[in-house]
C-alpha cells in the first residue's frame, strides 16, 4: 500500500490527502516525493499559490481520468456559462504548471464545450482569461476543433467593437497575442 501524502493548498492550507503512487504520476510531485527533500521525508507538500477547487480537479483527474465542474441544472438541463469556462482555464493552467498532459487535454476539451454556448462580450472575456493562462487559439486548434468557431468570430468581433468598444480596446491593449490572433481572423474574414 502506498503512503498517504498530505497536500496543504492555498493561503488557508486546505488539506487534501492522496496516495504517493497516484501523485507520483505527475512529474512535479514525483520530483518532490522521490528526492531527498523535506517533502519526501514528511509526505507533506505545501501549495500556497494553488486554489483548492482547481487542485481538487487535478486530484479527481488522477484518480478517475476526468474532472467535474459543479454545474447548475435547470429542468434537468446542464447549463454552461462564463464561470465554468474560467474554471476550465484555471484547470488548464494548473495542469500546465504541474506538467500533467492528460489533464491539459481534458481542460482544453471542456473549454471548447463551453465556448460556443457563450455569446457577446462573454466570449471575449473567456478568451482573455484563456490567453492570460497560456491557452491560445493555436493551442485549442491543434487538431482543427476551432474551425467552425473561427469562421463566426470575425462577425461577432466586428459587432463587439461597436457595442463594447472600451472593453474590446482594453482587452487588445492588455493582451497583444490575443490582439494579433483577432486581427488575423478579421483579415482572413475580409478576404473571403
Amino acid at each position: 500500500m502506498s503512503p498517504v501524502v498530505t497536500l496543504l493548498v492555498g493561503a488557508d492550507n486546505v488539506v487534501f490527502h492522496a496516495s504517493e503512487a497516484t501523485l507520483c504520476r505527475v512529474p512535479f510531485f514525483r520530483a518532490a516525493l522521490q528526492g531527498q527533500s523535506e517533502h519526501a521525508a514528511e509526505k507533506r507538500i505545501w501549495l500556497p499559490e494553488d486554489v483548492p477547487p482547481i487542485l481538487s480537479a487535478l486530484l479527481e483527474h488522477l484518480y478517475t481520468g476526468t474532472y467535474t465542474y459543479n454545474r447548475t441544472i435547470f429542468d434537468g438541463t446542464l447549463t454552461h456559462d462564463l464561470p465554468e469556462g474560467r474554471f476550465h482555464v484555471s484547470v488548464y493552467a494548473v495542469a500546465t504548471k504541474y506538467r500533467w498532459q492528460p489533464l491539459v487535454k481534458a481542460a482544453v476539451r471542456n473549454f471548447l464545450v463551453v465556448l460556443p454556448v457563450l455569446s457577446g462580450i462573454d466570449i471575449v472575456r473567456l478568451w482573455k482569461a484563456a490567453y492570460e493562462a497560456g491557452l491560445t487559439m493555436s493551442v485549442c486548434d491543434s487538431d482543427g476543433r476551432l474551425a467552425d468557431f473561427q469562421m463566426l468570430l470575425p462577425k461577432l468581433l466586428q459587432g463587439l467593437y461597436v457595442t463594447d468598444t472600451a472593453e474590446m480596446e482594453s482587452t487588445i491593449a492588455d493582451l497583444p497575442s490575443l490582439a494579433n490572433d483577432i486581427i488575423q481572423l478579421l483579415v482572413a474574414a475580409s478576404g473571403n
